[in-house]
């Protein structure tokens, strides 16, 4: 299956980061605050809506203007046993954990480098 970090830019909100994972017919979606030392440490990530398989590969203003996607990275991931997946990309790259922490808040965990 196939991932995309968008970053997204807007005017209304701080900016900010979408993981975007692949599903059978849409792309499950997290809101990722920074990137910095995203494979050495856990951070918390926050499950909105899912979005449309379009976003695989566009990029450009969204929000009806108000904002702009640009893909900081994209790539494959599979899923191994409990609830880790392994990214193949340029930043998100090695086994990661997705644990529910509380209500739509997520814990997106590094389990060890690819």
């Amino acid at each position: 299956m196939r991932f995309v970090l968008i970053e997204h830019k807007c005017p209304y909100t701080n900016d900010h980061f979408d993981l975007m994972l692949e599903r059978e017919n849409h792309l499950e979606t997290y809101r990722v605050e920074e990137l910095s030392d995203l494979t050495r440490t856990a951070r918390m990530i926050v499950k909105i809506k899912d979005h449309d398989k379009k976003f695989l590969t566009y990029e450009g203003p969204v929000n009806k203007g108000k904002g702009y996607a640009r893909r900081a990275d994209q790539g494959e991931y599979i899923t191994l046993e409990g609830e880790k997946l392994k990214f193949t990309g340029r930043i998100l790259s090695g086994i990661f954990r997705i644990s529910s922490a509380e209500g739509e808040n997520y814990l997106l965990e590094p389990v060890s480098k690819a």
